[in-house]
């Protein structure tokens, strides 16, 4: 499937952990080899910010109203990131990080295939407006959104 018409930041989600994991990882290695936790934040919060365009984007297009199995794949996929970002938020003793370390990079390495097969369902002239209601969502949200329905983070929560 090509993604010619799609906007670029929904193509950058598609494709940016993909070829860009390995390179930031490196970039932003500790002394011990791993992404340090500031620069792991930073990568879900992104991420998050990404996934809460391409949802309120769905919304607002009324696409997707049945929940196919492909967007429930990256909501569950969201809500490993979200965990992530909660669990930074503690205390190290209380988690295995090396464990959520894993498990999240993991999570980010399969956003991409989730959202191609997402795309996938939908043909070029329904991408071409997603992607656009996308960039207009997207360039709406605060760093704090990042933090939405993350316990002790959202104040509804």
């Amino acid at each position: 499937m090509t993604d010619n018409g799609w906007g670029d930041r929904l193509r950058a989600m598609a494709t940016k952990t993909k070829r860009s994991t390995k390179r930031e990882t490196h970039n932003k290695a500790s002394k011990k080899g791993e992404m340090s936790r500031a620069a792991l934040r930073a990568r879900l919060e992104a991420k998050r910010l990404d996934m809460l365009a391409l949802f309120r984007a769905l919304d607002r297009l009324g696409l997707m109203q049945d929940l196919p199995l492909e967007l429930r794949d990256l909501f569950e996929l969201d809500a490993d990131l979200a965990e992530a970002l909660h669990v930074l938020d503690q205390s190290s003793k209380r988690f295995d990080m090396g464990a959520m370390r894993r498990d999240t990079m993991a999570s980010l390495r399969s956003i991409p295939l989730a959202l191609n097969a997402l795309l996938a369902l939908l043909d070029l002239p329904t991408r071409k407006q997603l992607a656009c209601c996308y960039e207009g969502v997207r360039a709406g949200l605060v760093l704090s959104d990042a933090y939405l329905q993350i316990p002790g983070r959202d104040p509804n929560v």
